[in-house]
């Protein structure tokens, strides 16, 4: 029983991705996993109940490191370009892409489930980048007024140029030396501006009283 659910989960996830919700049938998908249309309607009350716990499952299989990363210790440089290195290789792993493809070439959502896909696979690791920046505020290392505006600036300097071109053209990522100097750059250009010794305003200089 496990194993036929598991069949035209992965079924669905091919043919979703490859025609969108539109123009994939339910027997197209029973054909592909090998089973009965009526297997698939045991499984799945319909089409849509089918292709909303195929993203699901999708979204489920991304990984989330994202607290074991910024938890690590060492200069705070060094941390974010570790997180940075992980989110773009995130950016450009087939999983991502798949689910946009699926999502673009499909229906289009109740907002409802797009705010909860948008959730699943981004808000959350704005979430932990925000109370990352709060911390490092607390700790002196930084000076950051708007945490999520900081945040939305960390993840465009990032991602932008990567994620665009793997969703786009489904081509590979850079290669790894001119991806590894784009994130030192971008890294260093987020914590030179929000560095907290850049970012504090010397003490105004007294004026000479006339005449002393």
């Amino acid at each position: 029983m496990r194993e036929k659910h598991a069949a035209i989960l992965d079924a669905a996830r091919r043919l979703f991705s490859r025609h969108g919700f539109d123009n994939t049938s339910m027997d197209a998908i029973a054909a592909c996993a090998g089973a009965s249309k009526a297997t698939v309607y045991a499984h799945f009350a319909g089409k849509e109940a089918l292709f909303q716990a195929t993203v699901d499952a999708m979204v489920s299989e991304m990984p989330d490191r994202w607290d074991a990363l910024l938890s690590v210790d060492g200069p705070l440089q060094l941390r974010l370009a570790a997180v940075a290195h992980d989110l773009m290789a995130m950016a450009a792993a087939p999983m991502p892409q798949a689910i946009h493809r699926m999502l673009a070439l499909s229906t289009p959502l109740s907002l409802q489930r797009a705010d909860a896909y948008w959730d699943l696979c981004f808000a959350r690791y704005d979430r932990v980048m925000q109370r990352f920046l709060r911390a490092e505020t607390r700790q002196g290392r930084l000076a950051v007024a708007d945490v999520a505006q900081a945040s939305a600036q960390f993840f465009a300097l990032i991602v932008s140029a990567s994620a665009l071109r793997g969703w786009l053209t489904g081509a590979p990522d850079a290669p790894q030396r001119p991806r590894a100097r784009s994130v030192e750059s971008a890294v260093a250009l987020f914590v030179r501006g929000y560095r907290a010794e850049a970012n504090s305003t010397p003490a105004p200089r007294r004026r000479a009283a006339v005449g002393s």
